[in-house]
């Protein structure tokens, strides 16, 4: 589970299996959560492969402030990185506690 710096919407995902040649996840999917309490889907369970970055372009429009990554079954994962955009709460967010 990853807390985002700011409220916002997630555009692309990077999932980076790089170096896992023999412990990679065989799938993983991820989750958002938006402060209202409930966690909704923004990739669906999809299959990976060992020593890849995958890069997968998000159809999630509503904002998010966490996001969780769940592998099938637990393996290697080098790297997550996640593409967005913060919104306009989540800029102003960042203003006032950094200036």
């Amino acid at each position: 589970e990853v807390a985002l710096a700011c409220e916002g919407t997630i555009a692309v995902a990077e999932l980076d299996t790089s170096w896992f040649l023999h412990n990679a996840p065989a799938a993983a999917q991820l989750s958002g959560h938006g402060g209202d309490g409930r966690w909704r889907p923004l990739l669906a369970r999809t299959p990976l492969v060992p020593d890849t970055r995958h890069r997968f372009v998000l159809d999630a429009h509503e904002p998010v402030t966490h996001v969780r990554l769940d592998v099938h079954p637990d393996g290697g994962m080098a790297r997550l990185r996640l593409h967005g955009r913060p919104t306009e709460r989540g800029l102003a967010a960042l203003t006032r506690r950094w200036g």
